[in-house]
């Protein structure tokens, strides 16, 4: 039964995400590729500078 729910709360919030990334007028797309590059710079920093 808990497993259940979880996975309702998971699909609910995974429903909220994609709505607000493809209603008119969103930033969701904006702040995916933010994350993004936020991430890739971490990596970046993490490993040298992403050079060989």
């Amino acid at each position: 039964m808990t497993g259940k729910i979880g996975a309702a709360i998971v699909i609910f919030a995974y429903a909220i995400v994609l709505f607000l990334m493809v209603r008119p007028g969103s930033q969701g797309p904006n702040l995916v590729t933010a994350s993004a590059n936020g991430i890739a710079n971490v990596i970046k920093a993490g490993t040298g500078g992403g050079t060989w």
